[in-house]
């Protein structure tokens, strides 16, 4: 028997997974097409059409990015502790990323706030948010009296001192820069630096190509610390692992776009609805790209069928939200029912 039989518990279940992967793909073409040309208001022969079409393709490249950053982290960070309700937010990444804009703007002012959205800024934001979350919990998980779900408290609970300690510096900020910095704040892939995007891209999908090499060791973390030890995988050093690479997908998206917290609560959602199967080869790659295909979808549709610029990620995070909630009332019945 193959290991693609294991992985799906019915044949049709197989041919229903290559059916998917071969749709997300063709969408994935066709709607990046059509993102490049469409209501472009000037004729081709014109000079303005090609710095148009570049302005659309680091926009793509930025939907990218975040589609493998925010799907990938949040399918390993739920996998690896045992719980489809949270993401990866709740270890604090947007809370830090806000708190170093704020201080940016309020410590030096305006004018190096502008100044930091270059290489060496985007790239400074994303090695602090690595290294201050990999000191703190990569330092809790070498704890011998450690587990994740500690790892969980302690990191909600700074999200909490750092929200409080970035909402009192907000509250001192003029009119003009508190507009600035929630327009950088919000989630947005014209907050995208072109400059960063290449050595961005590389990151990203040199993560997923470690992650996919190591999904049967993520598929054993998955059943828990006890069967994990059981079946002979060094537990803590695994978690320590793919917490890393955890933390490398949120920095790099976030520092990229910004915050944008229930989008890949809405991808994982869907992706386990879609994939029948518990197997990471699987799922990684169908949330990506239905990850991309959403978020390519949305843009168009907003931004050139509504005329809404910037109001994208504002829609998703109230989609992801209310699918957080029918997700959580949905298992409050089961369990009350189960329980009767």
């Amino acid at each position: 028997m193959s290991q693609k039989t294991l992985a799906f518990q019915k044949a049709i279940s197989q041919k229903r997974y290559r059916v998917l992967l071969g749709t997300l793909l063709f969408l994935a073409v066709g709607l990046s097409l059509l993102y490049l040309i469409i209501n472009i208001p000037v004729a081709p022969t014109s000079a303005s059409f090609w710095p148009i079409v570049k302005r659309r393709i680091v926009s793509l490249l930025a939907m990218l990015a975040v589609s493998i950053g925010q799907s990938a982290a949040t399918v390993t960070f739920q996998s690896f502790t045992q719980n489809r309700l949270i993401t990866p937010s709740l270890l604090g990444f947007d809370a830090l990323y806000a708190l170093i804009n704020t201080m940016i703007i309020f410590f030096l002012g305006t004018r190096s706030f502008l100044e930091a959205n270059n290489f060496a800024g985007v790239i400074l934001s994303i090695l602090i948010m690595i290294g201050v979350s990999l000191f703190l919990y990569g330092g809790l998980l070498l704890q011998e009296f450690a587990d994740v779900q500690f790892v969980l408290l302690i990191g909600a609970v700074i999200g909490i001192g750092l929200r409080a300690l970035t909402n009192f510096m907000q509250s001192l900020l003029s009119p003009s820069q508190f507009d600035m910095l929630k327009a950088k704040l919000l989630g947005s892939v014209n907050n995208a630096n072109a400059t960063v995007l290449p050595l961005a891209l590389l990151v990203l999908v040199s993560g997923l190509i470690l992650l996919m090499r190591r999904t049967q060791t993520l598929n054993t973390l998955s059943l828990g610390r006890d069967i994990s030890i059981n079946l002979g995988l060094h537990y803590k050093k695994e978690l320590l692992y793919f917490l890393t690479l955890v933390t490398l997908f949120m920095a790099v998206s976030t520092a990229l776009v910004g915050s944008m917290n229930f989008y890949g609560f809405l991808v994982a959602m869907l992706t386990y609805e879609c994939v029948p199967t518990y197997d990471h080869r699987y799922l990684l790659p169908v949330a990506c790209l239905l990850g991309f295909v959403m978020l390519l979808a949305a843009y168009l549709v907003m931004n050139h069928l509504f005329q809404a610029q910037g109001v994208v990620s504002v829609v998703i995070e109230l989609v992801g939200g209310f699918a957080f909630l029918s997700v959580l009332l949905r298992r409050g019945r089961s369990h009350a029912f189960n329980k009767g």
